[in-house]
C-alpha cells in the first residue's frame, strides 16, 4: 500500500509540475502573440513565416532578409575596398 500511495503522490506532483509549466508557456505564448497581433500590419508585410520550437523558442524569417544580407555585403565590400583605395 505504501509503495502505490508514493507513486501516487509522485504522480501528482508530476502532474502539478507539468501544468505549472504549461501554464507558463501558455502566458508566454500570448503575449507574444498579442504583441503580434497589435503589430499586425507590419508583421504581414514583413514577416514570410514563424517558427515555433518546442522549447518555447521563436525564429521570424523575413521575406526580405536575403535582399537586405546582399545589400549590407555590398556595402561592406565596397566600403572596406575605397578605404583600402584611399
Amino acid at each position: 500500500m505504501d509503495a502505490l500511495k508514493k507513486f501516487r503522490q509522485e504522480l501528482s506532483q508530476k502532474r502539478k509540475a507539468f501544468y505549472a509549466d504549461y501554464k507558463r508557456q501558455a502566458i508566454a505564448t500570448n503575449a507574444v502573440l498579442e504583441k503580434l497581433t497589435a503589430e499586425r500590419n507590419i508583421h504581414i508585410d514583413l514577416i514570410d513565416y514563424i517558427k515555433v520550437y518546442e522549447n518555447g523558442n521563436i525564429s521570424l524569417c523575413f521575406k526580405f532578409s536575403d535582399k537586405f544580407r546582399r545589400i549590407a555585403e555590398y556595402i561592406d565590400l565596397n566600403t572596406e575596398n575605397t578605404a583600402k583605395v584611399g
